[in-house]
């Protein structure tokens, strides 16, 4: 004959009483496995709609989670290394400008050598590519170009317009076959100055007190981009018409590039 398990009063089996701990911790456990795996799936649907792969893992969901944000911050360290040293390069260049003015009204061949100076000094920063900031260009492109089923960079190429793209301390990170044909360079040289060198010497000061300017000032969400009309020079210094340049903002409002185009018409500049 079967026996049935002996209940003690306090509601335990076999004399044994009910940890109520035990099943609280539980309850409390499950609680919190329950949030850990609703925002694992907000980031898995966040990731998905920035148009990241991610499988349905929790372990992938969370790898890819990181690595997104390791590539954010990367990017916006890059980004504002290159805005201070943007302005830092156009200080430096007024400084050698102010130089340069002073003395040319008292002889000249200071003038000369701070002439010299600056050039030296443009051609450095030029060495110095973006790499970081052409990237992030580039990221930005492909993301517009997939929004809307367009390829830009096919655009770009075969524009009737000479083209180019400046990441934020002016070197040149990309230009079309008309901008090479319209200044005189290969691209491989072109890829080796800034905008500054494209700019018709006695503008040249004013050009970067206007980009230092447009880098600086605050900008509103929805507002034109800030834009400058600039003489400028091409291979041997030149005339070339006029320079036009945009910059260029991301999303969140902070500078991303430099839009170029150049005009062969003569327009009111500044």
């Amino acid at each position: 004959m079967a026996h049935l398990p002996c209940t003690s009063p306090r509601g335990g089996v076999g004399g044994r009483p009910v940890d109520k701990r035990r099943l609280e911790r539980n309850a409390r456990e499950q609680k919190r496995s329950l949030k850990i795996s609703q925002r694992i799936d907000e980031l898995r649907l966040l990731l998905r709609q920035s148009g990241i792969s991610v499988k349905n893992s929790k372990s992938h969901v969370l790898q890819e989670g990181t690595n997104l944000i390791k590539l954010l911050l990367r990017q916006q360290g890059a980004l504002e290394a290159e805005r201070a040293h943007m302005l830092g390069l156009v200080q430096m260049l007024s400084a050698g400008g102010n130089t340069q003015g002073g003395a040319r009204g008292g002889g000249g061949g200071g003038g000369a050598d701070s002439q010299a100076q600056m050039q030296q000094a443009a051609a450095a920063a030029a060495q110095e590519k973006a790499t970081a900031a052409a990237t992030a260009a580039a990221a930005a492109a492909s993301a517009a170009a997939a929004s809307v089923g367009m390829d830009y960079q096919l655009i770009f190429h075969n524009a009737a317009i000479p083209l180019a793209v400046c990441s934020i301390n002016g070197n040149i990170v990309e230009c079309n076959s008309r901008m090479c044909v319209a200044t005189g360079f290969r691209r491989d040289e072109l890829l080796l100055l800034t905008v500054f060198n494209l700019v018709a010497d006695a503008y040249l000061q004013r050009s970067f007190a206007l980009i230092s300017g447009a880098l600086s000032a605050p900008a509103a969400a929805g507002a034109p981009p800030q834009h400058v009309d600039l003489p400028c020079k091409v291979r041997d210094g030149r005339p070339g018409g006029v320079l036009s340049v945009s910059l260029v903002r991301d999303d969140i409002m902070r500078p991303r590039f430099f839009a170029i185009s150049m005009s062969p018409a003569p327009t009111t500049l500044l």
